[in-house]
């Protein structure tokens, strides 16, 4: 059976490029990018890694053509077979003609099979068009010359971009007053948007309920735990019989979310988000909410978001007890990270010392205790307080957030909103604009099947994937 190409993802600051290269010029213009891919047993996944224009001085064009010459794509051929990588033509359309033009169709039938014989045979070339309006549109060409249009990009921007090539069919009655609020067309791309949350208990359950009543059409919900008492303060959906079962909190909240009769598609997976199951579905994924307590499974999930171009928002609750019955401090926060900006690390959520630790006590809790027992590592927090009522906002404030980058509808910039703080015992709310991009991440954005995660052996520990990581303390400034 033949491949499809179901997504491009594209890191904002490659469409910021192609945008100032195509942008304002009453003449077509052009330019090649590279991605890397992942492949899921008849679907691909494409992933953009940098965009290289062709100068203008170098092409003959009109607004309705556009001619170079091939020698001066040589350099991005090369570096494709090198690495393994696909190659997209990208150029405009100025004039508002919001297809793939007569003039293109036979441009890209002699252009694509001449690639295909200089490439790798597992490649996947595309060719895309930079409309009038700033979208994208695009298509799977393959070595005959044939087309086949691709389905969906997205751009993780301080916007979350979705372009779909597909008319969308209508708004149903379930949603009628989310689409009220947002309008139609929101609705209908959260009914085509996949989205994965990690961490099923204090803030994922109120996350889960809260993307299945505004209309998300395909939840992945990612979980290793199974169900305790313990849970039941905080997990609305739990049930003492559940407890009783030691049922998997993620397949709780699946079976809440079939339930409700919404024909969403729901998947839940009982596993550690390291795990290679986890990483390949993830990778198929539009966005991913992290609802975890720990820094471990931050940090994998800033890696994987990274490495396959997907927008990540993660929750995080810390109520401090007084020793004395009270409560000392209660915060809540969301991060929005867009691969290529910056990270959880770089916006001191943790540090490298408390990840090796966390890491270490995963992989040989053994080894762990004796490191703890003679102070050669950061403790490791084995609990905390936890209250239903402050998962719920903080998840809904986050919710909120997501809408607000599909649709965007706050009076200034998204990127004032990167990353909010509440302390709920001093109720002064701390918006952050965006920071500095994380070098330790730049380096992994669209990254695709290559993310250490995945090629190193199946027996090593997980220590050893990141370590990279972990030795970045040498080099940058520990937070």
């Amino acid at each position: 059976m033949s491949k499809t190409i179901k997504k491009v993802n594209i890191p904002f600051y490659c469409y910021r490029e192609m945008s100032t290269h195509f942008e304002n010029r009453g003449s077509e213009a052009i330019g090649f990018a590279l991605c890397s891919k992942a492949v899921r047993e008849n679907d691909v996944y494409l992933f953009m890694k940098k965009f290289m224009p062709i100068s203008y001085e170098n092409t003959d064009s009109s607004p309705q053509y556009v001619k170079w010459k091939f020698k001066d794509m040589m350099p991005t051929i090369q570096e494709a077979v090198d690495n393994g990588l696909c190659i997209i033509k990208v150029h405009s359309h100025p004039n508002g003609f919001n297809n793939f033009s007569e003039t293109d169709n036979n441009s890209d039938k002699e252009l694509f099979p001449a690639i295909y014989e200089l490439t790798d045979e597992d490649s996947y070339h595309v060719s895309m068009i930079f409309l009038k309006n700033k979208s994208l549109i695009s298509r799977y060409v393959d070595s005959e010359g044939t087309f086949k249009d691709i389905p969906k990009i997205i751009v993780p921007d301080d916007d979350i971009k979705i372009f779909h090539r597909e008319e969308f069919v209508g708004t149903s009655s379930n949603f009628q007053r989310t689409a009220q609020a947002f309008g139609s067309l929101t609705v209908q791309k959260l009914q085509k948007l996949k989205v994965a949350v990690v961490g099923a208990s204090g803030t994922g359950d109120p996350t889960v309920t809260q993307l299945i009543r505004n209309g998300v059409g395909d939840i992945v919900i990612i979980d290793p735990k199974e169900s305790r008492q313990v849970n039941m303060n905080r997990m609305s959906h739990l049930k003492a019989s559940d407890v009783m079962t030691k049922k998997p909190k993620a397949d709780v909240l699946r079976d809440h979310a079939i339930s409700t009769g919404l024909n969403v598609k729901v998947k839940s997976i009982v596993k550690d988000v390291g795990d290679e199951e986890v990483i390949k579905e993830l990778s198929t994924c539009d966005i991913f909410v992290g609802c975890m307590d720990s820094v471990r499974g931050r940090h994998i999930l800033n890696k994987i978001s990274s490495s396959y171009c997907v927008p990540f928002f993660d929750i995080g609750v810390q109520l401090k007890a007084d020793g004395y019955g009270g409560i000392s401090s209660m915060w809540a926060s969301y991060f929005y990270i867009k691969p290529g900006g910056p990270s959880l690390y770089s916006q001191k959520v943790y540090t490298m010392d408390k990840l090796q630790a966390e890491t270490i006590k995963f992989d040989d809790p053994d080894h762990y205790k004796d490191l703890q027992k003679n102070d050669y590592i950061v403790n490791v927090d084995e609990s905390a307080p936890a209250v239903i009522s402050v998962n719920n906002i903080i998840a809904g404030l986050c919710v909120l957030d997501i809408l607000g980058r599909i649709h965007p509808f706050r009076d200034e910039s998204n990127s004032k909103f990167n990353s909010y703080r509440f302390n709920y015992c001093e109720y002064e709310p701390e918006f952050i604009e965006d920071h500095e991009p994380c070098s330790l991440f730049l380096k992994s954005v669209s990254e695709g099947d290559e993310i250490s995660l995945l090629r190193n052996s199946k027996g090593s520990k997980l220590n050893q994937y990141y370590s990279e990581d972990m030795n970045a303390k040498s080099t940058e400034k520990t937070v």
